[in-house]
């Protein structure tokens, strides 16, 4: 009789229980509310989240169920209970009902049975691990945070290390970009000594004695060390030409000297000719008067020996003549093998310069573009200018998964996905040229496809790459590699 009296007051506590839960749940505004109550308290179950579940007295009930992909959790007594959509109070009362109906055996130490009533009261739910909060987008480690209850946007920030951009470096932004700008200062270093060479170039093919006033504006170069670059190049040109010169004078005079030397043998050769002419002759009259015999034989053999002597002497100079002609058109070939060897030497010259201003120009604007990068990082996380976070809360609802904007105070619930973006406004950029004060001093070229340019906030500063034979654009005067321009910086470099 006790035990069913016992029973009948845990049945009606129960129901009373769940005319209460049934009521709060009709009527949510009649619910009543404390100041500084969590909105984890209004949490109701998904798959995934830890239930703990305790019966005092009874150890073997105290489990842990995971709310599984049906919504429901499996109980060692009471089997199968629907846990899904139910806040923690409503659970609560499931299990107390399906508890209550049980009856619990169990043996005594000394080998009796007792039969135990599971009471309502004695039955406690307890939530032990959350569903957890998944963070991505601008954080130095994004993925899988632990819900707390009472867990603020913020708060998952900065367990997720905290706002980053950069999280896919390698290393510190603020150590690279001192290696990055000096990296950038040599490539245009570079880029002005092959634009400067290529005005060079262009000035010895079209036969000119200096660079006719060449010079390039609008770099981050200091002007001094750009024009010392274009002196180095006039003053190699002046010794190129020089040399080319000297080279050029000492064929013509050999060619000179070839066209005096033949003139004097061809005029040696017509007197020897003469002179052969006579003793040829001279030696038939002899030959003649030695038949009659009225000359001795001596006298014959001294005629032939003078014949066959002029004749050698005019065969040696023939042989001269020959030889001297050689010499002169060895010489005139030799001037033009010069000329074009020089000519062939510049337009290689050029066009590897014409191939490394081009690779130059594809370094220096992803180098920009890393400055741009890291400087952004630094004007959003450091100067705190334009560092303000975009951040959105998908949650889950009835009708599906909900994006809403969020704050650094905004409550979390389990289950939400943190998105977090730090964005930037990035000007489409047109890069400007170096200005040359001579139109021919640098090659035609096609304008690229592509750009590179960041304008600051408060001014348009401009960074770009030179690249022969594009249209002058005056740069700014307070041009500066990008990452290094912040607002209001005015001053060159």
């Amino acid at each position: 009789m006790r035990q069913r009296s016992a029973r009948r007051l845990g049945l009606t506590v129960v129901l009373a229980t769940l005319l209460v839960s049934g009521q709060s749940a009709a009527d949510p505004a009649a619910a009543p509310t404390r100041p500084g109550v969590n909105a984890a308290a209004a949490h109701r179950m998904e798959p995934g989240d830890v239930l703990e579940i305790n019966v005092v007295g009874t150890a073997d009930l105290k489990q842990r169920v995971v709310v599984g992909l049906d919504g429901d959790v499996q109980l060692n007594l009471a089997g199968s209970v629907p846990a899904a959509g139910l806040t923690l109070q409503e659970l609560r009362g499931q299990i107390c009902t399906a508890l209550s109906r049980k009856v619990l055996k169990q043996r005594t130490l000394d080998g009796r049975d007792t039969v135990q009533t599971i009471e309502p009261d004695d039955v406690t739910v307890t939530i032990a691990e959350y569903r957890p909060i998944y963070i991505s987008g601008d954080v130095a480690r994004p993925g899988e945070i632990p819900f707390r209850p009472g867990i603020l946007v913020g708060q998952a920030i900065t367990l997720a290390g905290g706002y980053d951009i950069m999280r896919f470096r390698l290393s510190n932004p603020f150590l690279d970009t001192a290696d990055m700008k000096s990296d950038y200062d040599t490539l245009w270093m570079d880029l002005v000594r092959e634009q400067s060479r290529i005005a060079r170039l262009e000035a010895e093919l079209k036969g000119q004695a200096d660079l006719g006033g060449f010079d390039i504006r609008g770099t981050p170069l200091r002007p001094a060390a750009v024009q010392q670059i274009i002196r180095l190049e006039a003053d190699q040109m002046k010794v190129r030409n020089a040399d080319y010169q000297k080279e050029r004078d000492f064929f013509e005079r050999a060619i000179a000297q070839s066209d005096n030397n033949l003139a004097v043998l061809t005029e040696q050769q017509k007197n020897e000719k003469e002179g052969a002419d006579l003793d040829t002759s001279d030696y038939e009259r002899i030959r003649e008067l030695f038949q009659r015999g009225a000359v001795p034989i001596t006298r014959l053999t001294d005629a032939r020996r003078s014949m066959l002597l002029s004749s050698t002497r005019a065969l040696q100079t023939q042989n001269q003549i020959e030889q001297v002609k050689k010499e002169r058109e060895d010489a005139r070939r030799n001037l033009q093998r010069t000329s074009d060897k020089r000519q062939m030497d510049l337009t290689q010259d050029l066009q590897n310069s014409v191939s490394k201003i081009a690779a130059l120009r594809n370094k220096l604007e992803a180098v920009g573009d890393k400055l741009v990068y890291t400087g952004l990082v630094k004007s959003q996380l450091v100067r705190g200018r334009g560092g303000e976070p975009d951040l959105k809360i998908s949650r889950r609802s009835p009708t599906g998964r909900v994006r809403r904007p969020a704050r650094d105070d905004t409550e979390l619930l389990p289950g939400d996905v943190l998105e977090v973006s730090l964005e930037a406004e990035l000007v489409p950029p047109v890069p400007p040229q170096a200005n040359f004060s001579n139109d021919r001093a640098a090659p035609q070229a096609d304008q690229p496809a592509a750009h590179a340019e960041q304008r600051d906030g408060a001014r348009g500063a401009t960074v770009a790459a030179n690249e022969p034979g594009r249209s002058p654009v005056r740069a700014s005067p307070d041009r500066k590699p990008p990452g290094e321009r912040g607002a209001g910086s005015g001053a060159a470099r």
